[in-house]
């Protein structure tokens, strides 16, 4: 007897937004610039934090994504949403971690890191000595995409000091 283990592809063309805010038309926007940016839609992908950015790039790519977060609501929202979308178990998985300072995830194997953050207009989480440690040696990338034209300021100060911070 064999036993094909592997998911099921969602149908795309069935796939259906949960919702239409401006934070999705963003998401989709952002989603677009970061997959033009890593210069593919596939491998492995390392999410700091949930939010519309992290489903975004899970519709509009063929990547496999673990998404790391701290808050347990949070974590708990975005696993509904995911999965009566059918992306949760199958490309996505979130991961609830105590610190985003030390992931329990190996190193070198991430194609590209993503964070939520920049694009929630939230506060530098995690360490980004930490980000690049996941990433795969020579080719890897980290992308920090902002939410809106005209972010660049107040996205990009808080990104220097991210990057400064951990040298």
């Amino acid at each position: 007897t064999f036993f094909n283990y592997s998911p099921a592809k969602p149908d795309t063309a069935e796939q259906k937004s949960l919702s239409d805010t401006a934070s999705d038309r963003r998401a989709k926007q952002a989603a677009k610039k970061i997959l033009a940016a890593a210069e593919t839609d596939r491998g492995l992908c390392v999410v700091f934090g949930v939010g519309p950015l992290l489903a975004e790039l899970a519709r509009a790519s063929d990547l496999n994504i673990v998404c790391v977060e701290t808050d347990a609501k949070k974590i708990a929202a975005a696993r509904d949403a995911l999965q009566e979308e059918g992306l949760y178990g199958t490309r996505v998985s979130i991961l609830e971690v105590e610190s985003l300072q030390q992931l329990p995830l190996p190193s070198h194997f991430a194609n590209f890191v993503v964070a939520q953050w920049p694009f929630a207009g939230e506060s530098p989480a995690g360490r980004a000595a930490e980000a690049f440690r996941l990433l795969r040696p020579s080719e890897g990338k980290g992308l920090f995409v902002h939410s809106a034209e005209g972010d660049q300021d107040r996205v990009a100060v808080p990104l220097q000091a991210y990057f400064a911070k951990d040298g």
